[in-house]
C-alpha cells in the first residue's frame, strides 16, 4: 500500500486514514503556505544573484575594483563571490608585464591588490618622462615582488671606450663611436612605494593634500620624497593653448595635467589632487623632493610646498614598439658630445597623403634595393615610408626635454638620397632630414640640414651637415630595464 492512499470500508461515506499514516490532509495547508512565502521571497531576489556561479565570475572580472568593493557590500552572496580570489589574481597580473604566480608575501591576491591600490598603474605603464628643467628625467617603473613594492629608477648610459674615424665620403667629418650600456640607476630610486594602505582616518591627517611619504635611505641625509597622484584634466583645457601641459602636446597621450601654475612659480597647494577614484589621472603623477634643514621644523613643511616639484608623464607602450610598418619606433639613446647621452622618443607619423607617385617610386625602389633590406631569413622587408620625429625625452640647456632634436620629412622614397655603399654604412638608407640647434637657454634655435643613416632597426646615425660630424643612436631595451636584478 502506498503512503499516500487510503483504506476504503464498504459501507462507510467517509473513508479512515490507516493510524501508521502522515496526516497529508493536516499539513497541506502548511506546505500551501510556505510555497507562498518562498514565491514571494524569490520575487523580491534580483536575477542577478540567480546566476550560475561561472557567469557571475566572468562579470565580476569585468569590473573596477571601486565596483567590486560596491557589489560586496550588497548581500552576504555578493560578498562571497567578490572574495574570489581569482578575480583579484587577474586585477595584480594586468597591471605587470610579467604575471605573478604567488601574492607572497601576502596570504591573499586581494591583500597584494589592496596593498598598492590605487598606484597599480605607476607599474603598468613603465616608462615615465619627467618635466624637470631643460634636462628632464626618463625612468621605469616595476612592481618588485621580493621587496614588495612598487619602484622606479632613472634610465642611465654608460660610456664605453671612445673612439673616432673619419669618414670615407668626406674626410673632414669626424665619427664619434657610441655604444653605451644602458642601466637602471639602482643607488638613487625614484619612485618608492612600501605596502602603501589607503586609510581615510590617516589621510586626513598624514596626507597633505594627497601626499604619500616614500620612506628611502636618504632621510638619512634628511632629504624627503613624496608621491603625489594628479587629477584629470577637462579636455577643454588640454585644447587651451595658453596652458602649459605635461606631457608635451607634441607627443601624443590620452590624458595631460597642467603645469601653468607650477612653471609660473605660483604651485597650487589645493584643487589639483583627485578627490574621487575616477578623477585621478593614470597617465601622470609628480614627486616632491626636498632637504629639510636643521632639527627644528615638521618634515611635512607647507613652505616647502613649492620646492622640488616634477612631473612624470607615461609613454603609451604603441608610441615604443616597433612594428613592421614602423620599425624605427622606439625610445633611442643619442650621443650628444659635451652633453653626453641623451635618450629620445622616435616616432613614426602615419603619412596623411600616399599618393600614386609614392606608389610607383616605392615600386622601382623595392626593384633595384630589395636585397639590401633582406632579413636574417631571406624574406624581404618592406621599404619604410612617411615622416620620422626624433623627440627629447631628456635633453640639455640648448635644445630641452619635449624638443624635436632631428626628423625626416619622409623616409620613403621622396626623402631617399642614396643608399650607402661605404663599409661603415653599407646598406643603410640615407635620407633627408633637419637637425635641431641653438644657444643656451634655448634661443635662436633653427633647423639645419641633415642626412640620417638609418643603418638598422637598432641603429641610426645623423650626419650634421655644419657641424662636420656624425652622432650614433641606438634602441633602449625597455624589457630588459624592466627585468634587471629581479631574477
Amino acid at each position: 500500500m502506498k503512503p499516500d492512499t487510503f483504506l476504503l470500508q464498504l459501507g462507510l461515506e467517509n473513508p479512515r486514514r490507516s493510524s501508521d499514516l502522515p496526516p497529508i490532509f493536516d499539513q497541506l495547508p502548511m506546505q500551501i503556505a510556505m510555497n507562498n512565502k518562498l514565491n514571494i521571497a524569490q520575487k523580491d531576489v534580483s536575477p542577478f544573484v540567480m546566476l550560475p556561479s561561472e557567469i557571475l565570475y566572468l562579470i565580476l572580472s569585468f569590473l573596477p575594483p571601486p565596483s567590486l568593493a560596491a557589489m560586496a557590500s550588497t548581500c552576504r552572496y555578493m560578498l562571497k563571490h567578490t572574495q574570489n580570489d581569482l578575480i583579484w589574481m587577474d586585477l595584480v597580473n594586468s597591471n605587470l608585464p610579467n604575471p605573478l604566480s604567488d601574492p607572497a608575501p601576502f596570504s591573499t591576491w586581494k591583500e597584494l591588490y589592496i596593498s598598492q591600490f590605487p598606484m597599480w598603474f605607476v607599474a603598468r605603464n613603465k616608462v615615465w618622462f619627467s618635466d624637470v628643467v631643460d634636462t628632464g628625467k626618463l625612468i621605469v617603473t616595476r612592481y618588485n615582488p621580493h621587496r614588495c613594492m612598487i619602484e622606479g629608477y632613472r634610465v642611465v648610459a654608460k660610456h664605453t671606450f671612445r673612439q673616432f674615424q673619419t669618414w670615407p665620403y668626406d674626410t673632414e667629418v669626424l665619427i664619434h663611436s657610441f655604444n653605451p650600456q644602458v642601466t637602471l640607476w639602482m643607488d638613487d630610486p625614484v619612485v618608492q612605494l612600501v605596502k602603501f594602505v589607503r586609510k581615510p582616518s590617516i589621510r586626513t591627517v598624514d596626507w597633505r593634500l594627497g601626499e604619500i611619504r616614500m620612506p628611502m635611505a636618504l632621510e638619512a641625509q634628511r632629504v624627503f620624497n613624496n608621491f603625489i597622484l594628479c587629477a584629470k584634466m577637462p579636455r577643454e583645457d588640454e585644447e587651451n593653448s595658453e596652458r602649459m601641459v605635461w606631457p608635451p602636446r607634441i607627443i601624443p597621450s590620452d590624458e595631460r595635467v597642467d603645469i601653468s601654475d607650477r612653471q609660473n612659480g605660483s604651485f597650487k597647494l589645493r584643487g589639483s589632487e583627485p578627490r574621487e577614484y575616477e578623477d585621478i589621472c593614470t597617465s601622470a603623477f609628480e614627486i616632491r623632493r626636498w632637504a629639510q634643514l636643521g632639527n627644528f621644523g615638521a618634515v611635512f613643511d607647507a613652505n616647502n610646498a613649492r620646492h622640488g616639484i616634477s612631473t612624470f608623464a607615461s609613454l603609451k607602450s604603441e608610441l615604443y614598439t616597433p612594428t613592421r610598418e614602423k620599425p624605427y619606433q622606439g625610445i633611442w639613446v643619442g650621443d650628444y658630445s659635451g652633453h653626453g647621452s641623451e635618450f629620445l622618443l622616435v616616432l613614426q607619423r602615419d603619412d596623411p597623403c600616399v599618393d600614386t607617385l609614392d606608389d610607383e617610386l616605392l615600386g622601382a625602389e623595392n626593384d633595384s634595393s630589395n636585397s639590401a633590406f633582406s632579413s636574417s631569413t631571406g624574406l624581404s622587408r618592406p621599404v619604410p615610408r612617411g615622416r620620422l620625429e626624433a623627440i627629447k625625452l631628456t635633453g640639455d640647456p640648448n635644445v630641452p626635454r619635449g624638443q624635436i632634436t632631428f626628423f625626416a620629412e619622409d623616409i620613403g622614397p621622396r626623402g631617399l638620397i642614396r643608399i650607402a655603399d661605404e663599409d661603415l654604412f653599407k646598406g643603410a638608407r640615407v635620407v633627408r632630414s633637419q637637425g635641431h640647434i641653438a644657444s643656451t637657454n634655448f634661443r635662436d634655435d633653427k633647423f639645419i640640414p641633415a642626412q640620417l643613416f638609418l643603418v638598422s632597426h637598432d641603429c641610426m646615425a645623423l650626419f650634421w651637415e655644419e657641424l662636420k660630424h656624425i652622432s650614433y643612436y641606438r634602441r633602449v631595451d625597455i624589457d630588459a630595464l624592466v627585468k634587471q636584478d629581479l631574477e
